[in-house]
């Protein structure tokens, strides 16, 4: 995986399975004194590929590098869950208790799994997200 952002020593890692957010910022050397650890999920179990992104207190949400400006909903906070149409506070805790119980959303269908989502909502959420 590679970790970013604020942390001592960006870069990628290769962890033992079962490793989580909290070691690989470890393993980056640590939090920068600005990082912003409440925007990122440390109890996270690390998947091959995947990228953590230490924001700095006081930025805006992380995009991908070609300036993607879709949501992944993988690592969606309640906030930004909000910020989508259709998605209250309700719905958006619904979708993080999901994820957290049944893992990560590989497609956008995965989202009907979730009660309160059906396909009016899908719709509505169509090339919003992505699946990081």
């Amino acid at each position: 995986m590679y970790v970013s952002g604020a942390v001592h020593e960006p870069q990628v890692l290769s962890l033992p399975p079962g490793s989580r957010v909290l070691d690989a910022i470890a393993s980056a050397g640590g939090p920068l004194p600005s990082a912003d650890l409440d925007r990122v999920n440390l109890a996270e179990e690390l998947r091959d590929g995947m990228q953590v992104h230490v924001a700095h207190h006081g930025t805006s949400p992380p995009t991908l590098a070609t300036g993607d400006p879709r949501i992944d909903i993988n690592r969606a906070t309640l906030e930004e869950l909000q910020g989508l149409p259709g998605v209250g506070p309700v719905l958006a805790q619904r979708i993080i208790a999901w994820r957290e119980a049944q893992g990560s959303f590989s497609t956008l269908a995965d989202l009907d799994a979730v009660t309160g989502v059906g396909p009016s909502l899908l719709r509505q959420l169509k090339g919003l997200l992505r699946f990081d």
